[in-house]
């Protein structure tokens, strides 16, 4: 059975913020980025919002939901059918 993603949200919490700041460390002003609904890449979604110009296409509604009101982010959220399990969006 998977874990809630609240539960696996705070499960090694800053180990994953520490991850995306790396991660974040490698992304450019105007590039376009693929992130996943997985917990970590929402612990890096919160670094991005400095970022200029991004793209951000993911599955993950939470990600998408961190980012929406961000200036100078757009988010693209592909898929009709939202997983609760995840907090994610399956195409079908």
């Amino acid at each position: 059975m998977e874990m809630g993603f609240n539960t696996r949200e705070q499960f090694q919490h800053d180990k994953k913020e520490h991850i995306g700041t790396i991660a974040t460390s490698y992304v450019l002003d105007g590039e376009t980025i693929a992130l996943d609904a997985r917990t970590t890449a929402l612990a890096m979604s919160q670094f991005l919002k400095a970022r200029k110009e991004l793209t951000v296409v993911t599955n993950g509604l939470r990600i998408g939901m961190e980012l929406i009101n961000t200036s100078g982010i757009s988010v693209l959220i592909p898929g009709i059918v939202l997983r609760y399990e995840s907090f994610s969006l399956i195409s079908t």
